[in-house]
């Protein structure tokens, strides 16, 4: 079975050459892909869950430190 993010990839990156190919800068694909995700996570989840959501990723951002949780 395959994993969400197996699934997911592939478009994000045709979506991404897609918008290139049109003229569009890759951090405005990106934004646009991000809504779209939150637009999903609205359908099941309160803004306050999908918010506590995006503040987690945006804390585990850099690849340089452990993730949060992860520290003592």
């Amino acid at each position: 079975m395959a994993t969400p993010t197996e699934i997911v990839r592939p478009h994000a990156l045709a979506a991404a050459e897609d918008g290139m190919k049109a003229g569009l800068a890759l951090d405005q694909v990106g934004r646009a892909m991000l809504d779209q995700a939150i637009e999903l996570l609205l359908k099941e989840q309160t803004p306050e869950a999908v918010a506590s959501e995006l503040e987690f990723v945006a804390r585990n951002l850099s690849d340089d430190e452990d993730n949060s949780f992860m520290r003592p």
